[in-house]
């Protein structure tokens, strides 16, 4: 429901206000995504997961990656948004190859079974989608534009991603909104 989709937000309120510090980026940007993709959870994202396990555990199926956890994001899509991070020293660590089995699935399951390195992810893909579109990394000063086309790319680059950079556009408005009380207090 958004209500404990927003609860989920709210519970991880400090790792996502640490991370919005750390990437000079909104916080708002961090809390829209992370609600937006919780609430829309359903029954097919289990079959889905179940489709990667089978890949990966019994070498039963075709589907090696999925959007998985929290923030619905692809193994793939992670390893490609660390490795740019890492080679832009935005932070440390090895590189990983997204087309490697092993690679895929170790990362496909840290971002399926740790909330926490799910939601640490959502801003290193925030950043590489800037760059993807050719905008400059997020920042404090990031335009309404600039927001909408992040949250676009997130989600992809068709025409439905389009919309869900509205969408969700309108729930970082509300987030935006809320902490910018915060802030004046």
């Amino acid at each position: 429901s958004t209500s404990d989709s927003l609860n989920f937000v709210l519970q991880h309120d400090l790792l996502i206000t640490n991370l919005a510090r750390t990437h000079r980026m909104r916080k708002a940007l961090i809390q829209a995504l992370l609600m937006w993709e919780y609430r829309q959870y359903n029954v097919l994202d289990p079959v889905a997961d179940g489709l990667v396990l089978s890949y990966h555990e019994n070498g039963v199926g075709l589907t090696k990656d999925s959007s998985t956890g929290p923030g619905q994001i692809f193994a793939k899509t992670s390893i490609e948004a660390r490795n740019f991070c890492i080679q832009q020293q935005i932070i440390t660590g090895p590189t990983k190859d997204p087309f490697n089995d092993s690679d895929l699935y170790q990362e496909w399951r840290k971002l399926y079974l740790d909330d926490i390195h799910n939601i640490t992810t959502i801003p290193l893909v925030v950043i590489k989608a800037a760059s993807d579109i050719f905008q400059p990394r997020p920042t404090l000063w990031y335009s309404q534009d600039q927001t909408r086309g992040v949250l676009a790319r997130y989600n992809g680059t068709n025409d439905s991603a389009l919309r869900y950079g509205q969408h969700v556009g309108f729930v970082y408005n509300v987030f935006e909104k809320y902490n910018t009380t915060l802030r004046a207090r």
